[in-house]
């Protein structure tokens, strides 16, 4: 075997070929957001004496507590109880919390319940009112800077059938919060 070029391998052999590199290990990081969460301070009452004839309806206002009434709920419906319901939500401050409500658990059969609120992001300059809330679809609502706000529910009691007198009705809906 014949060598072509022998200066070339004696070089290759006296200088190696040289490299100027480096490698670093990189890091990456990052924190996740607050979870959301739902904490109820009091439940929707519609109070302890509402009439249960088939047809009638009592409205629950989502702030003020007071209540209205059609049918044959003449007057006030609401006496002893009536409350309106209050959930404090938390989370990530400056994130569009979207709110929903689930009403299809409930059984219908006695009566049907939609619901109306309102929001309150910052109580100390206007209490109340900064977002409407409505059971059909998402409500979305963005996180004061403090990491909650307080949101108050209410709605129309709808009784579907005649109610045996002096017994206790109550059925349970889902509150979802998600960003």
């Amino acid at each position: 075997m014949k060598i072509s070029h022998p200066k070339l391998l004696i070089t290759a052999a006296l200088f190696p070929v040289m490299s100027f590199a480096a490698t670093y290990t990189a890091q990456v990081g990052f924190t996740t957001i607050a979870d959301v969460t739902i904490t109820p301070v009091t439940e929707i009452s519609f109070g302890t004496q509402v009439f249960g004839i088939s047809g009638d309806s009592c409205t629950l206002d989502a702030f003020v507590g007071s209540a209205s009434a059609t049918g044959a709920l003449s007057g006030d419906c609401l006496t002893g109880t009536g409350q309106y319901g209050e959930y404090t939500i938390g989370g990530q401050a400056g994130q569009v919390v979207n709110l929903s409500f689930d009403l299809s658990g409930m059984s219908g059969t006695d009566f049907t319940l939609s619901l109306t609120g309102e929001t309150d992001t910052d109580t100390a300059t206007n209490p109340g009112g900064e977002a409407t809330i409505n059971s059909g679809g998402v409500n979305p609502v963005t996180m004061p800077a403090g990491g909650s706000f307080t949101l108050y529910l209410g709605g129309t009691l709808n009784i579907v059938q005649n109610l045996t007198p002096s017994t206790p009705y109550n059925d349970t809906f889902v509150i979802t919060a998600t960003y």
